[in-house]
């Protein structure tokens, strides 16, 4: 590749980057996004998991940081649990 060639691609690079619109997210539109990051499970995934887990009915599944926290049953009794978003690993929340 000729330099010119080279200078002329990284132009038509550099010219598209800077006539692109720029959005910035608010940090509390961004906390709030209900959308899982790049390495995150979802919160179908969530669900599922804590099925297979044999937990009963889910009757409330809210994002709180790093975790999905759970209302659900086992084996009849109440209880709230948290998934992590990164890993999916269930674990009880402390009262």
């Amino acid at each position: 590749m000729t330099t010119l060639l080279k200078h002329c691609v990284l132009a038509l690079i550099a010219a598209a980057i800077w006539a692109s619109p720029i959005q910035v997210m608010p940090a509390a539109a961004a906390a709030t996004d209900a959308k899982p990051r790049v390495g995150e499970i979802s919160e179908e995934v969530a669900r599922a998991r804590i099925t297979a887990a044999g937990y009963g009915e889910i009757k409330k599944l809210q994002r709180e940081g790093q975790y999905y926290v759970v209302e659900t049953s086992r084996g009849g009794q109440p209880l709230r649990i948290k998934v992590d978003v990164m890993t999916g690993q269930i674990s009880p929340v402390s009262p």
